[in-house]
């Protein structure tokens, strides 16, 4: 079963005053947690230009591997990402798992997260290292996303389909594939 994710960012948002917007439209306050996440690849780099890659990812409450496939010529849409997730209850094993596979770590990484819930939509406010912060809104239509960035005063014509990789390399200038360690006290 194939899953899309749909979902669009806004760059350099002002956290706090986000913040306040969210939490003065009903949304619910899921809290802020520091991602821990290791992108793997298979071992032959045949997907490294594809836009494929398993991610495996421990957010302090739960630990989550996911299949993830970017499609290129849909970028700018908003369901342009094939996801696949199933949590594990052991990040250390899974990473095993994944090595035995064939694949092999590329990078790790780590990312600040802030989410909400409105009316069923995700909102999260990431903050990476060295990048201002911005939002990503998640949900199960376009029509649900545009209303919550319009409720929340994001400028449609502003928005942003890209993923955090190509956010990171385009718009920070950041050379996320040649990394190894993008982390808040390492970046090589």
């Amino acid at each position: 079963m194939e899953n899309r994710e749909i979902e669009v960012r806004f760059l350099e948002i002002d956290k706090e005053d986000l913040i306040a917007k969210i939490k003065a439209l009903g949304g619910h306050d899921e809290g802020e947690t520091m991602l821990e996440e290791i992108i793997f690849r298979p071992s032959d780099g045949s997907w490294y230009n594809c836009g494929k890659f398993i991610r495996l990812r421990d957010d302090t409450r739960k630990v989550v591997i996911s299949y993830k496939h970017r499609k290129e010529s849909l970028s700018d849409s908003l369901n342009n990402v094939d996801e696949i997730e199933i949590e594990v209850n052991s990040f250390e094993n899974a990473k095993l798992i994944i090595e035995n596979m064939g694949f092999t770590a590329q990078r790790f990484q780590q990312k600040l997260r802030h989410s909400f819930l409105i009316d069923g939509t995700v909102i999260d406010i990431d903050t990476w290292p060295n990048v201002p912060p911005y939002i990503e809104i998640e949900s199960d239509s376009e029509e649900n996303i545009k209303s919550i960035a319009e409720r929340l005063g994001f400028d449609w014509s502003k928005v942003v389909f890209k993923g955090a990789g190509s956010i990171l390399e385009e718009y920070y200038q950041i050379s996320i594939k040649n990394l190894t360690y993008f982390t808040f006290n390492k970046i090589c």
